[in-house]
């Protein structure tokens, strides 16, 4: 029950963080999108922290883009109280004091909300005395090696496709998966290309797609991925999807400004087929093991 509310919670914070950038029909596409996403149902419906964790750091970014754009202490108590509860949830919310920076840099305003951000940031600094005492995985970082650059590539261009078409079942270690094999990524990633360079000469699209706004949200969602995985490789361990966790709000909302640009024909048809597609590969077989393997979720 707790991961089934924090996956409701998510699908009102990716609906409010879509108001606070976009408009209210992004929010509304990305309300609808992160509620058919393969990747957030799986972890609304796993005994873990994670859908905890996705929910607490998106109301992070969601009050760091309000305060940043409103002010108020009112925002800026909650902006930190939110990031403190995503670090003592999983120690890779860490990523969240990097990622959030150029968040802030882009959208306030510097006359009057520089006092304020400093004041949250040394807040939050000070919780991370305690936070280094309470998380033991933060002392398991003492060895590290030599990253493959090429696989931190690869990992970080997996992100979208675990998005897209969710987990398989659970593996013989009881770890879940990313979905696709090499030839299924290769080609998802391929349509992805493929669509976003077509659209970006469309001017309603390409309007949509080059501002600030979205230029935020991509380097957010950008580097909550691309740190954890590097981080990942830094030990010298594989990455699996759950590393991916934090930046899922974000690449949804990213989906939702395509699909509000878009003719609305197109866009529903789009949906359709991805729901046909990702449920009917992925989140099914996935339960199905689940269940027939005997695991918990």
């Amino acid at each position: 029950m707790i991961s089934l509310l924090a996956g409701m919670v998510t699908i009102w914070l990716i609906y409010l963080v879509g108001v606070e950038l976009f408009s209210r029909r992004v929010a509304l596409w990305g309300a609808g999108l992160a509620a058919i996403c393969p990747y957030l149902v799986w972890y609304s419906r796993d005994a873990t922290d994670y859908a905890w964790l996705i929910a607490v750091s998106t109301a992070s970014f969601y009050l760091l883009v309000r305060s940043a754009k409103r002010g108020g202490w009112k925002n800026w108590t909650g902006f930190v109280l939110a990031t403190i509860a995503a670090l003592f949830s999983h120690y890779y919310a860490a990523v969240l004091l990097v990622a959030e920076l150029p968040v802030y840099f882009l959208v306030a305003d510097w006359r009057r909300q520089l006092r304020p951000w400093l004041a949250s940031e040394a807040a939050i600094g000070l919780a991370l005395i305690p936070w280094l005492f309470y998380n033991r995985g933060a002392s398991t970082w003492a060895a590290m090696k030599i990253p493959d650059i090429v696989a931190i590539i690869k990992a970080t261009s997996m992100a979208p496709v675990t998005y897209v078409r969710g987990y398989a079942g659970l593996s013989g270690s009881g770890a879940a998966t990313i979905f696709p094999d090499a030839g299924q990524a290769r080609q998802l990633i391929a349509v992805f290309a493929i669509i976003f360079s077509l659209f970006l000469f469309l001017p309603p699209l390409r309007k949509a797609f080059f501002n600030k706004r979205v230029a935020t949200l991509a380097i957010y969602t950008f580097l909550v991925v691309a740190i954890p995985v590097f981080l990942q490789y830094l030990r010298g361990e594989t990455v699996a999807g759950r590393y991916y966790a934090i930046a899922a709000p974000g690449f949804i909302l990213l989906l939702a400004v395509l699909m509000a640009a878009s003719p609305p024909r197109v866009a529903f048809i789009a949906v359709y087929f991805w729901f046909q597609d990702s449920w009917g590969c992925s989140t099914t077989s996935s339960f199905e093991h689940t269940k027939t393997t005997g695991a918990a979720s």
